[in-house]
């Protein structure tokens, strides 16, 4: 992954993260890169990784609402929640083919492969439509 100074357009940082980065989200002073080539995501301060977190099979979709990080596995078919303060998993609901995730009107709104949107409800993880 690299940083890029938008006034100049050079490259001023680059970080090896994992394997297939495929979203990039800023939260809670760190960037979050979900790697959906191996599970994981990787949480970068400065210009280090300071952990890899495994998370499931392949995260895709990321966004900080909140207090937590939201991460879709799009082949587990889980809307995960990940606590920020210990990088880990605290919960999660099942959506098939979970692949980008967003918040709305007091909502989660996670687009499925199966051409639907799902509306989650954060603090109890209740799915309200489109969910299995």
């Amino acid at each position: 992954m690299s940083r890029i100074d938008t006034a100049t357009g050079r490259v001023t940082a680059t970080v090896q993260v994992g394997n297939g980065p495929y979203d990039v989200e800023w939260g809670f002073g760190s960037a979050w890169v979900s790697n959906s080539s191996d599970g994981t995501v990787s949480r970068i301060t400065g210009t280090k990784v300071v952990k890899v977190i495994k998370v499931g099979v392949e995260p895709n979709g990321l966004s900080a609402i909140g207090r937590y990080l939201w991460v879709t596995d799009h082949t587990a078919g889980k809307l995960l929640r990940l606590d920020p303060q210990t990088n880990k998993v605290t919960g999660s609901v099942a959506l098939a083919g979970a692949d980008w995730v967003t918040a709305a009107a007091g909502s989660l709104w996670v687009s499925q492969e199966t051409n639907q949107v799902a509306r989650v409800d954060p603090a109890s993880l209740r799915c309200w439509r489109a969910c299995r």
